[in-house]
């Protein structure tokens, strides 16, 4: 579940980036949420390794690797880049 309403923040703060300066802010909620939950969220996918388990509940490699290096390359004034990643990846 968690996953699914990321990804839809993601997809829509893509469709957003060149049309609107706020594009950003339910990206950020997104990963604020993300970030409220990590402690949880990374004891999950811990334990979710050590049973083994191939297909895991939220593909945090994902966020990370493919999608913040997109939205930290942004270029122009009314793309800005969300500081609770800043904050996350601090965890």
């Amino acid at each position: 579940m968690l996953q699914t309403v990321v990804r839809q923040s993601i997809d829509g703060a893509r469709a957003q980036q060149g049309s609107q300066a706020d594009w950003w802010k339910p990206l950020e909620a997104s990963l604020a949420l993300v970030g409220g939950v990590s402690e949880v969220l990374l004891d999950t996918l811990e334990e979710e390794e050590s049973m083994g388990l191939t297909q895991k509940s939220f593909d945090l490699g994902f966020i990370f690797d493919k999608i913040i290096p997109g939205f930290l390359g942004a270029q122009g004034p009314s793309h800005h880049v969300p500081l609770v990643v800043l904050a996350f990846a601090g965890d």
